[in-house]
């Protein structure tokens, strides 16, 4: 019970949008949040050593596995997981989650080295996809889908899901281009060059541009919120 306090608190803006949402999709939501941000945490932490970090993701993936196999595991943070599992035992969420594992060894591994472009931009990708399935969960995806993919494919040539996840993967760039003095503090090296550094700038610019929610037959408070969201991430 403190513990799931404490991250509320800590995380209270992201709790807050989840509020939004009826119970259990809000509960898929946060338990999955809370355990990747646990990870998240641990592997960004620069008092701890490389390979305990890889010792902890190797456990973590074992644990994982006995996850889906029906094992009940004892810490809070595991069981938010556990829970998330049992909700959508699907394997879509299981690759998102092995994705997003690469994620962390890559991140322990890349530590005051310079990135290759392909690896980092695979990088970007597994956490953007991740984050849109994890949050299109929140919705019925399936009646949103066969209300909008029409319109959809029609403005961005490809389907509410697809689209979601490049824009999540857009998303995730332009968070790496605006935090990139503190990462560079933690030892990320986010850019193989500056030249590519403006490149993906001028791609998210342009990206995000494409987005105007007027065209779409939604809700008011739906059409200003992508509004923000364009506004927000395309002018970075």
């Amino acid at each position: 019970m403190l513990k799931s306090l404490k991250y509320k608190l800590q995380n209270l803006k992201t709790y807050s949008i989840t509020l939004l949402f009826k119970k259990e999709r809000r509960e898929f939501f946060w338990n999955i949040y809370v355990y990747m941000r646990w990870v998240d945490d641990i592997i960004d932490d620069m008092t701890i050593t490389k390979d305990f970090k890889r010792h902890f993701l190797e456990t973590q993936r074992r644990k994982i596995e006995k996850m889906y196999q029906g094992k009940k595991p004892h810490t809070y943070e595991e069981l938010c997981l556990y829970n998330a599992i049992q909700a959508n035992p699907k394997k879509e969420l299981k690759k998102h989650i092995l994705n997003m594992f690469w994620t962390f060894e890559y991140d322990t591994n890349r530590i005051n080295k310079k990135v290759k472009e392909r690896e980092f931009l695979k990088y970007s990708n597994y956490i953007g996809s991740a984050y849109a399935f994890v949050f299109m969960q929140m919705f019925d995806v399936k009646k949103f889908s066969r209300r909008y993919d029409k319109d959809f494919k029609k403005y961005f040539g490809k389907t509410l899901k697809e689209t979601a996840s490049d824009y999540a993967h857009y998303c995730h760039l332009a968070h790496v281009i605006r935090d990139e003095k503190k990462d560079i503090k933690l030892g990320y090296n986010n850019f193989p060059t500056e030249k590519h550094k403006e490149l993906w700038r001028k791609k998210i610019r342009k990206e995000f541009s494409k987005i105007r929610p007027w065209r779409f037959p939604i809700s008011l408070p739906l059409k200003i919120a992508l509004t923000s969201f364009a506004l927000r991430f395309g002018n970075i």
